[in-house]
């Protein structure tokens, strides 16, 4: 990723952060707590305008603790 990219990426979470501070809220916690198999994600999402609600869950594994553990780290460079 060149610097040009990094600082619009900068400015970008800086408005996310300020638009969704609960959200970052959670994300500092998800940090500070290990992530471990058998740890259950439920997500849902609900478009403006529609009824439908779409919801899953993953249950991690041993083998996503790696995906996550590599992720994080992208995260704090």
């Amino acid at each position: 990723m060149n610097f040009s990219d990094m600082m619009k990426m900068k400015g970008a979470w800086d408005k996310f952060s300020s638009s969704h501070p609960q959200f970052v809220r959670f994300l500092s916690y998800m940090d500070s707590s290990p992530v471990t198999e058998g740890t259950v994600f439920r997500l849902s999402v609900q478009r403006p305008g529609e009824e439908k609600e779409v919801r899953t869950s993953i249950a991690i594994n041993e083998s996503d603790l790696e995906l996550i553990e590599l992720l994080k780290s992208m995260a704090r460079k």
